[in-house]
């Protein structure tokens, strides 16, 4: 079994635990007064290791949730505008900012596609405000289309 897959049993993190900290002291000797040390920097690395292999299926899956989200917004937007021309200059402009508001959104994609541990945490927020502000720019639009 490879050290680098994600495993969710705790006895499959225990023996990749134990396995980091034997390879560990062999690398300085089996030095006596150490085991603890070499316990706790390979619970440490094989934690975080854990984790971002968590993080990374958690990534992909919300990249291609976005990824459709901003297909289908680019075909709303498409849509909207043949409208606004008969709406009038306001929903234009609604429609240009969300234009922005999509761009910022595949940027924050972008961005996500890269990164990991905490900076991950933070962009992934960034990224579902963004989806939030759009699904509300969307409605704010419909409903005053319907109103016209």
């Amino acid at each position: 079994m490879s050290r680098t897959q994600p495993h969710d049993s705790p006895e499959e993190r225990i023996r990749m635990i134990a396995e980091s900290a034997y390879f560990r002291a062999e690398k300085r000797g089996f030095e006596d007064g150490r085991d603890v040390d070499d316990w706790i920097e390979a619970e440490e690395e094989i934690d975080r290791m854990l984790l971002e292999s968590g993080h990374a299926s958690e990534r992909q899956a919300l990249l291609k949730k976005i990824e459709k989200q901003l297909e289908n917004w680019d075909e709303k937007i498409t849509a909207l505008k043949s409208f606004s021309d008969e709406a009038g200059t306001e929903i234009r402009k609604e429609l240009d900012l969300l234009a922005v508001k999509r761009a910022e959104l595949e940027a924050r994609m972008q961005a996500l596609a890269h990164r990991g541990g905490e900076v991950w945490e933070d962009l992934k927020s960034g990224a579902e405000a963004a989806r939030g502000e759009m699904r509300k720019a969307f409605d704010k639009i419909a409903r005053r289309l319907r109103q016209k």
